[in-house]
């Protein structure tokens, strides 16, 4: 099986170098074997970043390369492994007989790679702190993947922990485990408390009203997929230490990172699709 790796990210990187007895072409890593269309005529399977476009273009860092290449470049009977593909190039991609696989749809890997966020997330956050997580204030907006996690590793640092959800249930899992359960459509009461903020929820929670309210040494990590959910123009304009996280697997763990992304491609290339 020949396999296309399209992109830079240290995960990608890697994976080309685990994919066993398996034939393997690169583009965009200085190293790369092939150009674009030397790398993808031949692949019986394409694998590709999260998200698969970033501002218009292929996510390649320095490169400039439209979506539009890579689709001519593709032939019928081809898979294709991307994250966060579109619906639009989805269809096109399907239209011309390619196999397409969201990793967001894989929801093994979904979770495998919520342990490398959280964990780096919270390395993120005492490069920042001026304190120790234990006895901090923090709170996890949204009980998705990562929040579950990232409120059992905040709890067992000592840190006092509220977790925000909408849903019932959700709310009793987050008592159950012993956090304090908010509503994340209303938070202000509680804003001035935190320490250390976790966003996990992808449209914006903390906007200009909500940010005013934060203690100035409170830091303020989005983790969220785009659009984020932290106005950080206002964040940064206010002094506030705050980042835009993307990325964190590749960028934290690429090993890891690299490996959860191999064993999803050849499960699924095992199971027949």
């Amino acid at each position: 099986m020949t396999f296309a790796i399209i992109g830079n990210d240290a995960r990608l990187v890697k994976l080309s170098s685990m994919l066993d007895h398996d034939k393997v072409r690169q583009f965009g890593i200085p190293s790369g074997t092939a150009t674009l269309k030397e790398a993808v005529r031949h692949a019986d399977v394409i694998v590709c970043p999260i998200p698969l476009v970033r501002n218009g273009v292929l996510n390649i860092n320095d490169e400039a390369i439209p979506i539009e290449a890579l689709l001519a470049a593709m032939s019928p009977g081809q898979t294709l492994f991307a994250g966060m593909i579109s619906h639009d190039v989805s269809t096109k991609m399907q239209e011309s007989g390619v196999t397409v696989i969201d990793y967001a749809d894989n929801e093994a890997l979904q979770i495998k790679n919520a342990i490398p966020s959280a964990e780096a997330a919270i390395e993120l956050a005492l490069s920042y702190m001026t304190i120790t997580l234990h006895n901090s204030r923090s709170l996890v907006i949204g009980h998705g993947r990562i929040g579950k996690i990232l409120a059992r590793l905040l709890t067992a640092f000592g840190s006092h922990v509220d977790v925000s959800a909408r849903k019932p249930g959700d709310m009793a899992w987050i008592t159950a485990n012993g956090n304090r359960a908010l509503q994340t459509d209303s938070l202000n009461a509680t804003l001035a408390e935190y320490d250390v903020i976790f966003n996990t929820v992808p449209h914006r929670v903390l906007d200009k009203e909500a940010i005013a309210l934060l203690k100035p040494s409170c830091v303020v990590l989005d983790l969220a997929s785009e659009p984020g959910g932290v106005d950080m123009d206002i964040a940064r304009k206010r002094g506030i230490q705050c980042e835009w996280a993307l990325g964190l697997p590749g960028k934290h763990a690429p090993d890891t990172a690299a490996l959860n992304l191999r064993d999803m491609v050849y499960s699924t290339l095992s199971e027949g699709l």
